[in-house]
């Protein structure tokens, strides 16, 4: 599998709006999603995934991926964990877009 550190610095999108994911015209199998800070003033940041349904709807507490479940059921989404460095801080969710859908 090849890797592309490809980096989104910034986008916009409005509720319902999507983008594809490309690199090289071709979808990429997996999206690494980090969240980064400088920590000051005992600022600190939880990244959590919510998987929905094609209704774009939760389906219960087995669809939440946070600190205490920090894995999908699926393993379509899985919690990479926070990280520091360099005075920087980050919280990172691992997306698995080739997972089989439910």
């Amino acid at each position: 599998m090849r890797q592309c550190d490809w980096v989104m610095t910034q986008t916009s999108l409005i509720k319902g709006q999507n983008a594809p994911l490309l690199v090289d015209g071709e979808e990429v199998p997996s999206v690494r999603v980090s969240v980064q800070w400088v920590p000051a003033h005992n600022l600190d940041v939880d990244v959590s995934g919510l998987l929905l349904d094609a209704s774009g709807r939760v389906r219960g507490d087995q669809d939440f991926v946070f600190y205490n479940q920090p894995e999908a059921e699926d393993g379509a989404v899985r919690l990479l964990g926070k990280s520091d460095a360099d005075g920087t801080a980050s919280d990172r969710l691992l997306l698995s877009l080739d997972a089989p859908r439910r």
